[in-house]
């Protein structure tokens, strides 16, 4: 899969930013976009980290025990990504909880990854308000699309949150059964 950028940005001063609503205009991105990563695999946790600093995240921490989770677990993250196939260190139980407090924080973008025949997972993700399920890990350019275009969506709210001065919203709530 081959995927393409175009690069042609135009910097133009704030005042004529206005005037120029059909050109290209660089913007600057916000100060910080924080991301996590919880996955048990450790090449599929290097190789997550590796495409949301490709997808332009500026900070993502990925802990790989359940202390390192529980100390992480108190930022301020924009995007949690976790990967339903595997827990960190053989700790399911707390994994859970972690994961489970990490998606509830509102106006966070949350990019679930499951097994590729598990019904169960993508259930999870939907019931959560996930931005994307991946059935399987994936690799490659697409790894980093999907996260270069959940950048693009946070910048969004960030940016609606800002007009509004306040609040961007939260993930859509869908009925679950079982939570």
């Amino acid at each position: 899969m081959a995927v393409s950028f175009d690069f042609d940005a135009v910097m133009v001063h704030e005042q004529t930013r206005a005037t120029l609503p059909f050109e290209r205009v660089a913007r600057p991105l916000p100060t910080d976009l924080n991301c996590i990563v919880l996955s048990g695999d450790a090449a599929l946790r290097r190789r997550l980290v590796a495409a949301t600093e490709l997808g332009g995240w500026t900070e993502c921490q990925a802990p790989s025990s359940s202390f390192d989770l529980q100390t992480a677990s108190q930022g301020g993250f924009q995007l949690v990504v976790v990967d339903l196939g595997s827990s960190l260190a053989g700790e399911s139980e707390g994994f859970g909880a972690a994961v489970n407090a990490l998606v509830g924080i509102p106006d966070t973008l949350l990019v679930v990854f499951g097994s590729a025949d598990s019904i169960e997972h993508e259930q999870w993700a939907r019931c959560r308000g996930a931005f994307a399920h991946v059935p399987g890990a994936a690799a490659g350019d697409s790894l980093v699309s999907l996260f270069a275009e959940a950048r693009v969506v946070t910048e969004r709210r960030l940016a609606s949150a800002n007009r509004r001065g306040g609040f961007a919203g939260s993930r859509s709530s869908v009925p679950c059964f079982g939570r």
